[in-house]
């Protein structure tokens, strides 16, 4: 994780944060939500809810304000724009929502968790989630101090998020200056594969690799398809050693009944959200491997889904 927090201001705002504070995020982790349900098997899973509230005209225009802001900052410099999500900005005003009504000035929320968290609890899909927080006078303001501060700045002008949400709740209180909590969202949405689309990335991804290498191709086998397709019902939310001890153990003893011939075998298992997160194996850059078997399963983890690959390599 990647935090970074803007300094106090000069100007403070009477009976809030210091004007101009603001903090940045960049997350790719489980957080509060994960937690919450380490004791689904029990009672199971309950998660939080966001609690909303409908945007007034004279706060959407502030939203707007502030996403062009964001998307003029980008073209100055050159890179792509980002598209509005409205998703994204109902997450960001429940976020903005609960810090001024809770008191507080931070990306971890004591009832909803961490952006991440945020996300999953609206069933957000994404790979990546990034997170900036201003409380100011205005929009202008807002932006200024925002583009004023290293993390701020890298989140507004970073390459590997695509979509924004802005999420602006007003103070008003007697006997205090206005105030604005300005919540920016920026992710990178995806659409969940299924197990049969990654089945076929990854042998594409393999067949690549081998001819990248000039080694010669991978023969699927259909022996170990079958039997991996077997084992993959019996993983649960552990790919750890000992659960691929025992499935090792399992795929071995099938082999021999099925008097499979291979001079040595190699079982890996993944998950992942997208391809793009899957590591191809080393078993790849090794002349000796001459076959493979695949078996694939989309699941949801936490909220998450994802897929779980079982692969099997046989040497010569």
């Amino acid at each position: 994780m990647d935090t970074q927090h803007m300094g106090d201001g000069p100007n403070l705002v009477r009976g809030g944060p210091p004007r101009g504070s603001g903090a940045s995020v960049k997350r790719r982790i489980l957080g509060l939500a994960a937690l919450l349900c380490l004791f689904a098997d029990l009672v199971g899973c309950i998660q939080p809810t966001l609690r909303t509230i409908p945007a007034t005209p004279q706060i959407r225009a502030l939203e707007q304000e502030m996403f062009e802001r964001v998307n003029e900052t980008r073209r100055l410099n050159k890179l792509p724009l980002f598209v509005y999500d409205e998703s994204l900005a109902d997450i960001a005003r429940s976020h903005s929502l609960d810090m001024r009504d809770h008191d507080f000035f931070a990306h971890e929320s004591p009832s909803t968790g961490t952006i991440d968290d945020r996300l999953r609890i609206s069933r957000y899909d994404f790979v990546t989630a990034r997170e900036n927080l201003a409380y100011d006078v205005d929009i202008p303001d807002a932006h200024k101090h925002l583009m004023g501060s290293p993390g701020h700045r890298e989140n507004l002008l970073s390459q590997d998020v695509t979509h924004i949400g802005v999420g602006v709740v007003e103070q008003t209180r007697a006997g205090y200056q206005d105030a604005i909590f300005v919540t920016e969202v920026f992710s990178a949405p995806y659409t969940p594969m299924t197990a049969s689309q990654a089945d076929d990335a990854i042998t594409d991804l393999f067949h690549a690799r081998r001819s990248d290498l000039r080694l010669g191709k991978l023969v699927r086998d259909p022996i170990l398809d079958e039997v991996l397709d077997d084992l993959i019902g019996d993983v649960g939310g552990d790919i750890g050693d000992a659960t691929l001890q025992r499935l090792g153990t399992t795929m071995m003893k099938r082999l021999q009944d099925a008097r499979f011939q291979t001079s040595g075998l190699d079982l890996i298992a993944q998950q992942f959200t997208t391809t793009e997160r899957f590591v191809q194996p080393d078993d790849l850059n090794d002349a000796n491997t001459q076959s493979f078997g695949l078996a694939t399963r989309a699941r949801t983890d936490h909220g998450t889904k994802i897929v779980l690959v079982l692969i099997a390599f046989s040497m010569r």
